[in-house]
């Protein structure tokens, strides 16, 4: 744990092929200190059915989900969604809406398995 999802238009494949905002958003979950490196998940998704404000399907976005487990303050799940707003900025400066959203999942119900 954590899980990061990350969604973005597909008018951005050019951005995501190398990999580079996938990476970022990892490198930024291993830089918190909040997670053990071994158990972050970094994935994206192309999303091909959007509307982005006034641009409809003409507007680029990348919105981030953090799943991670209970305990964390708000203060440190503020910073951590930040932070990766952050990091992505420059990176994207094209693109209208970067967004990120860190969710909790509940300790009594989460449920892995490691093979």
């Amino acid at each position: 744990m954590p899980h990061a999802i990350i969604e973005y238009s597909d008018n951005l494949k050019t951005e995501f092929q190398s990999g580079r905002i996938s990476g970022s958003v990892h490198t930024v979950l291993t830089e918190s200190g909040l997670f053990k490196p071994q158990d972050i998940r970094t994935r994206a998704y192309e999303t091909h059915d959007f509307l982005v404000g006034n641009k409809l399907q003409n507007g680029r976005f990348v919105h981030i989900i953090v799943y991670l487990m209970e305990g964390r303050t708000v203060e440190q799940k503020r910073s951590l969604s930040q932070s990766i707003v952050d990091r992505l900025c420059p990176m994207l400066k094209n693109v209208d809406f970067i967004s990120a959203d860190i969710r909790e999942l509940a300790t009594d119900v989460y449920c892995k398995a490691s093979t």
